[in-house]
């Protein structure tokens, strides 16, 4: 299983690393905190935070989702957790390099009623 918990002292090992580099992925659990869950989200649906950049996106099926897409990691919340030691350090364990913010997005979908988000791949 590629399934590990996250703790203060987290290291990736070698058989994590060896994990990543076979499947592609690993699950990495706990990495935020309760209390940074909740700093992130209130960042996020905060109406002076990411949620007033958002826009609508048709799904193609005649409903619509929101999507907020950035290029800068910046000294808010979201651009501090991309640069904190325990996302990017992680990051550079598992690829063996320094890691650069390329771009985040954000699709938000209401439950139910809210479009679908046709995920794709775009380096194949």
């Amino acid at each position: 299983m590629n399934e590990y918990q996250f703790t203060g002292d987290f290291q990736v090992t070698e058989d994590i690393k060896r994990k990543f580099d076979e499947d592609g992925y690993i699950i990495l659990r706990a990495v935020l905190s309760e209390k940074e869950t909740s700093i992130l989200t209130s960042a996020v649906e905060n109406e002076e935070g990411v949620i007033k950049h958002t826009y609508d996106h048709d799904d193609g099926d005649g409903l619509k989702l929101k999507m907020c897409l950035w290029n800068q990691a910046g000294n808010d919340v979201t651009g501090m957790l991309a640069r904190c030691e325990k996302i990017a350090g992680t990051m550079e364990q598992l690829l063996g390099g320094e890691v650069y913010h390329y771009h985040s997005k954000l699709s938000m979908k209401e439950a139910h009623t809210g479009g679908q988000f046709n995920w794709h791949q775009d380096y194949g």
